[in-house]
């Protein structure tokens, strides 16, 4: 069982680095054109996989060859196409390396024209998610007379995506790119209060649309599943005022 384990992590190992140097060795060797953003990102991406790869690959090569010494030891017969390709992956690997290393370098000017700008679409986006936040306060039912509840928290929800898909997009390009970004809390925190809205709101007509019930019944007709109910309604109410209080 040891055995066939270590043959199938061989044989994955070695077939990973083969993929993946096939596949960014092709994603590298592109011309990118000034202004051409899209195949700056797509350069961008086979970049960074590159670099997070490296410190796996560099370092794999010698325990191979020592496993493969130890299933030797076992008797264990090894393919040709296994020592071949141990042989020829490190040269590979070290080929890719030095491609990433010259399209860094050749994308750079570029790379520091979209990292410039995207700071700026940062900066803009910072400064969008403070206004986001008033009118947010303003427009949604923090309230008790508010009217049109659920159509402004439905509203307010598709605007609070819009903004999470923009804030989205600026992350991913601020990972390819290298640039630090704001985390963005006013966003989040619409998000968090949002939540809590519906779920208060929620509450709210269902403790009127109770009360109004029990408004038609009897003093004699009370029981005790009625003081259970408006146990239930204060116990879950408390929890949403906690949830808030630690936001």
């Amino acid at each position: 069982m040891i055995i066939h384990r270590l043959i199938l992590y061989f044989f994955f190992s070695l077939q990973e680095l083969a993929d993946f140097i096939k596949l960014h060795d092709k994603g590298l060797n592109v011309n990118i054109n000034e202004g051409d953003y899209d195949s700056l990102v797509k350069v961008m991406a086979h970049l960074g996989a590159v670099r997070e790869k490296q410190p796996i690959f560099d370092i794999m090569f010698e325990p191979l060859k020592q496993k493969l010494e130890l299933l030797k030891s076992y008797g264990q017969e090894i393919n040709d196409d296994v020592y071949e390709r141990l042989n020829i992956l490190p040269e590979k690997w070290a080929n890719t390396k030095k491609l990433a290393l010259n399209v860094k370098q050749q994308v750079a000017p570029l790379q520091t024209n979209e990292v410039a700008n995207l700071r700026r679409k940062v900066a803009n986006f910072d400064v969008r998610q403070y206004e986001f936040r008033e009118k947010f306060r303003k427009e949604l039912p923090f309230s008790y007379d508010h009217t049109q509840v659920y159509k402004k928290l439905d509203q307010g929800h598709l605007d609070i995506t819009s903004m999470e898909r923009e804030m989205q997009m600026l992350n991913d390009s601020a990972a390819l790119f290298e640039v630090t970004v704001p985390d963005f809390k006013q966003v989040k925190q619409c998000r968090k209060e949002i939540k809590l809205l519906k779920q208060l709101w929620d509450y709210i007509y269902l403790v009127r649309t109770t009360f109004d019930d029990w408004k038609k019944t009897k003093w004699r007709e009370i029981n005790a599943e009625t003081v259970i109910k408006i146990s239930f309604f204060y116990l879950n109410i408390f929890s949403l005022f906690l949830d808030g209080s630690r936001m």
